[in-house]
């Protein structure tokens, strides 16, 4: 799981007295809460709670779908030329 997680994400693990502005704008009211975000900090996907890995990684692995499929509208909207890009 660790290999997998380390593969296809950037792990990162806050404080909770120290990251008050994180906690605020990604309304993360318990704790754990995994949040799939893209470079940009653009939330995509999350979950909340202790979960085994037969679980957790179809999380994970659903969070960077909607990520894909995200992105891929994007790409849709650059190739029409388009040039206002907003994530919705």
């Amino acid at each position: 799981m660790i290999e997998y997680i380390n593969e296809n994400f950037v792990p990162l693990r806050l404080n909770w007295q120290a990251s008050k502005d994180i906690l605020n704008r990604y309304r993360i009211l318990w704790a754990p809460t995994v949040l799939v975000l893209d470079s940009n900090g653009i939330e995509y996907y999350s979950f909340n709670g202790f979960l085994p890995p037969d679980k957790f990684i179809p999380q994970l692995e659903f969070g960077l779908g909607k990520l894909a499929l995200k992105m891929q509208g994007l790409k849709k909207v650059e190739l029409r030329g388009e040039t206002q890009l907003q994530p919705s």
